[in-house]
């Protein structure tokens, strides 16, 4: 884990050094001061008096000034490049999700999935930027404090060694079930707020149907469930912290007894008493920082590891043979069921060809929209054999053919937070503006073209956008799904005339239950029933 974010983070290459550098430059001041003070304090008590001009007071101003100035952009430095890097992986796991099969995404809910995935980054990368050189100085600087508690008196240093060895006997003893607990923690809280972000979505449903007195039934099973599951992590949060107490307070009482022994028969100086009691409390801080390292990173990894559930996923079927147009698409003994379900078709055959209009028609769950998924490319779990231009599809670039050769338009389009314009000319990168003016005319979208808010258009309007887009892409294979479910007949009358206009140069195929289309209509396709 920690290797492949430092892989990622040394893309800013630049700033993962200065951080470290000024993280260093932390850990020498602090390890300095108190050395330096000690010293003032013996001299002080010698000499009876003070020199506010002293070199003492003087390099511990000065060492206090490069301490705040480094803390101050190491800071700054350490959320930029946590942010940017997280950028970065959540654009790489983005990417990994649109490039594998569709039916393993389906399964999760787009809220879950998006707060699992953001908090995750966030998680693993700021837990290997803000630790990995801290962890690293914190472990040299304990050296050197153990150097500079034997340089004062060689029976101080097992006075931090107990602390330490209590606290790393917690982390190996219970470690194991903090991860597995964490885990489980943390996919559950994913999916509790997944739960209250559908009740929020379906609020204008909770209305309608005055469900308000069941409308929160699933998100109180995830908080119960949640409030489980958090309780059995946090004992053993509990009991790690404990150990840390119990260290802490054990080694100040070693501290007085061993340390004021000392002092009182005068085998230490006030200053060494006093620098032993920094550095021990040093140590002590340096050992509640490992104790609660080994938890974070427990925590770190567990995030890490449910990111790579999907980076380590395969992508989807993409083969190489490129096409400049599709002529033809023959479907050969086709048949498809998903998994744990019965056949939606059986050895279904048929042949589409270029200058022709097909409508699939029967009812909803028969396979009409899986079997255009089929011809896309999006699922290969079937069997008979799918060929463009007596190519089999899994041969195919299929994602280049999406992209230049199809055009799809949905019943329910899903526009983007962008305006109208940007919506319909989107991933298109060659049109002509004309035809783009003249389409929206006929459309009757000129007037909202520019609207930045096209997430509030009606349904109408969405689904004349999605047509737009379709048309304007010029595709020789053009898809239509319940195209016309929310037009008007003045809107159904100019589609039918556009289609006519594609039909010598496409292969046009759409789902649709309303009659006003059947008339432009070459050939009607059922589905085989299934006995």
């Amino acid at each position: 884990m920690i290797t492949q974010i430092i892989k990622r983070c040394m893309k800013f290459k630049v700033a993962f050094i200065v951080i470290n550098v000024l993280l260093f430059i932390i850990y020498i001041c602090q390890l300095l001061i108190p050395y330096i003070f000690s010293g003032f304090i013996d001299r002080i008590t010698q000499l009876r008096t003070i020199n506010f001009f002293s070199d003492s007071i003087l390099i511990i101003s000065i060492l206090t000034v490069v301490l705040m100035i480094s803390s101050f952009f190491q800071h700054i430095l350490s959320e930029v490049l946590i942010t940017k890097s997280s950028y970065e992986f959540l654009d790489d796991i983005d990417n990994k999700l649109e490039h594998i099969p569709l039916r393993k995404i389906e399964k999760h809910n787009p809220a879950y999935l998006n707060n699992r995935i953001f908090n995750d980054i966030l998680t693993s990368i700021g837990f290997v930027i803000n630790n990995f050189i801290v962890s690293i100085i914190m472990l040299v600087s304990t050296v050197i404090v153990f150097a500079l508690i034997i340089q004062v008196n060689v029976f101080l240093v097992f006075i931090p060694l107990v602390a330490l060895v209590i606290n790393i006997s917690g982390i190996l003893i219970l470690n194991k079930i903090y991860y597995e607990r964490g885990y489980k923690y943390r996919d559950i809280n994913s999916q509790y707020i997944s739960d209250n972000n559908d009740r929020i979505a379906h609020i204008k449903e909770t209305k309608i149907h005055s469900w308000y007195a069941i409308s929160g039934e699933q998100v109180k099973i995830s908080f119960k469930e949640l409030l489980k599951t958090c309780i059995s992590l946090n004992k053993v949060v509990a009991f790690l912290n404990n150990i840390g107490n119990f260290s802490k307070n054990l080694t100040l009482i070693f501290t007085m007894l061993v340390g004021g022994t000392l002092l009182i028969n005068q085998k230490i100086s006030i200053g060494q008493f006093v620098l032993i009691t920094y550095y021990t409390n040093m140590c002590l801080s340096y050992s509640e920082y490992f104790l609660k390292l080994g938890q974070e990173y427990q925590h770190a990894k567990i995030c890490f590891d449910r990111l790579k559930e999907f980076l380590d996923l395969e992508n989807e079927n993409n083969g190489t043979i490129s096409l400049d147009s599709i002529n033809t698409i023959e479907i050969n003994d086709l048949s498809f069921s998903y998994p744990g379900s019965t056949e939606l078709f059986k050895n279904f055959s048929y042949t589409f060809k270029k200058a022709n209009i097909y409508c699939l028609k029967g009812k909803n769950g028969e396979g009409k929209s899986t079997l255009i998924d089929l011809l896309l490319g999006l699922d290969y779990s079937y069997s008979g054999a799918i060929r463009l231009n007596n190519i089999e599809i899994s041969n195919l670039d299929m994602i280049s053919l999406r992209k230049n050769q199809i055009s799809v338009i949905l019943q329910e389009p899903r526009l983007q937070r962008l305006s109208v314009k940007d919506n319909i000319k989107r991933g298109i990168e060659v049109y002509e503006s004309e035809a783009l003016d003249k389409l929206c005319n006929k459309f009757n979208l000129s007037k909202v073209l520019d609207l930045t808010e096209s997430l509030s258009l009606s349904g109408g309007e969405k689904q004349k956008v999605s047509i737009v887009r379709g048309l304007l892409k010029d595709s020789s294979l053009l898809i239509l799904d319940e195209p016309v479910s929310a037009m008007d007949t003045t809107g159904i009358k100019i589609l039918k005339d556009e289609l006519l206009k594609r039909k010598n140069n496409s292969i046009i195929i759409f789902i649709s239950h309303n009659e006003e289309l059947f008339d432009i209509v070459d050939e009607f396709i059922e589905l085989p029933k299934l006995s």
